[in-house]
């Protein structure tokens, strides 16, 4: 997976080496994430390949209207990042959902924004 250098020179506001700010240790991974679906071709993708156990990239182009060459790049960026692997069956390339980057992504969501539930409102 390729790492967004970008992400490194950004001042974070919060110590991350603080027990109470566990939860964002994995900060960078979770902007990562958010930023390969942050296209909504990528979130037709997954969805497409997500109502079955697998699709063929053929499968996947012909349900969009886009270039192959356009679909063959969001795969790869969603590729990179984890969210789909990719098996190849003769000339064929099958992709599946990574369920375990599915569930890690649930958790780390759940885990950043649970931070901003546990306060009292202030006056």
């Amino acid at each position: 997976m390729m790492r967004d250098t970008r992400l490194s020179s950004i001042p974070l506001e919060m110590d991350l080496t603080e027990p109470q700010n566990a939860c964002c240790s994995n900060v960078e991974d979770l902007a990562l994430a958010y930023k390969a679906l942050s296209h909504p071709v990528r979130l037709m993708i997954l969805s497409k390949i997500g109502k079955q156990s697998s699709r063929c990239c053929g499968d996947i182009c012909s349900a969009l209207p886009l270039a192959q060459s356009t679909v063959s790049q969001h795969l790869k960026v969603l590729r990179e990042c984890g969210f789909i692997e990719l098996e190849t069956a003769g000339q064929q390339s099958h992709y599946r959902i990574n369920q375990e980057k599915i569930k890690w992504l649930s958790s780390a969501n759940d885990l950043f924004f649970a931070q901003f539930g546990s306060h009292e409102p202030s006056d």
